[in-house]
């Protein structure tokens, strides 16, 4: 992401996305020098994107780029293609599309380099393949955009050890490909039970976490999920619009039942 953002932005430079979305995006554009312009998203509309609004705010303000999370991080939420699509059609901007979760919503939108060379596509092994530690990620462009970007890559940017393994990952994706599907199985049970507490919201989500509003009980779930049961879930009090929000990785179905218990405890009290 930092080499993407480092070729393509400078100071004065203008890029344009939807909140909210990774942080890592805002920060490096930063450290570009780059002036951000951010779109809200709408809760009610389960974070939709906003397509008309991103379009008007990237050809207005002349963005150079635009950055999106498909799907979202930290909202989960899965972008319709046709949407994405227009983004990229109308913007007038390059595209940056980061599919780090895309196996856990089926989505695959490689078909949209046939038809735009404005578009980036950034995967990793972090997410699906469950080698977060080993810095395995790669993008797919256009071979002119490639060759930009490879004269900025380090001379030695990932490890033997690291190269080696995504190698064998990907002779063995289908035992890894099995595992995302048991996550996304328990993703929707952990969901439905969520639903079934009053007061509680779970957005829709094609990863592998939920995001799910608590209301005022988010601090009071978060302690007692890390103080007595050892489990850690993140707050989501960085974004001024998820206050109330925990963000939940999927675990297995005895620590999720033990989320549920405590969100049931203290929701509502």
């Amino acid at each position: 992401i930092k080499i993407i953002l480092s070729v393509v932005l400078g100071p004065s430079d203008r890029m344009a996305l939807c909140a909210p979305t990774f942080l890592l995006y805002r920060r490096n554009a930063g450290l570009m020098g780059a002036q951000l312009f951010e779109v809200p998203s709408d809760p009610a509309a389960d974070f939709a994107l906003p397509v008309d609004d991103l379009i008007v705010s990237a050809r207005t303000n002349e963005a150079k780029l635009i950055a999106l999370c498909a799907p979202n991080n930290p909202t989960g939420t899965v972008y319709a293609v046709d949407d994405i699509r227009r983004v990229v059609d109308e913007s007038g901007a390059l595209v940056i599309i980061d599919e780090a979760y895309a196996e856990f919503c089926g989505q695959n939108l490689r078909p949209l380099l046939d038809e735009f060379d404005n578009v980036i596509l950034v995967r990793t092994f972090s997410k699906a393949y469950a080698m977060a530690g080993l810095r395995v990620g790669y993008a797919l462009t256009t071979p002119t955009l490639a060759r930009e970007l490879d004269k900025n890559v380090n001379s030695f940017p990932v490890s033997t050890f690291s190269a080696t393994a995504a190698e064998v990952a990907l002779e063995h994706s289908d035992r890894f490909l099995a595992n995302v599907a048991k996550v996304v199985a328990e993703r929707e049970r952990l969901a439905e039970a969520l639903r079934a507490l009053p007061g509680v919201h779970v957005y829709s989500s094609g990863t592998n976490f939920l995001l799910a509003d608590v209301g005022p009980a988010a601090g009071a779930v978060f302690h007692e999920l890390r103080q007595e049961h050892d489990l850690l879930i993140n707050r989501m009090e960085s974004y001024p619009e998820l206050t109330n929000c925990l963000r939940i990785s999927i675990g297995l179905p005895d620590a999720n039942d033990r989320v549920v218990a405590v969100c049931a405890k203290h929701v509502g009290q």
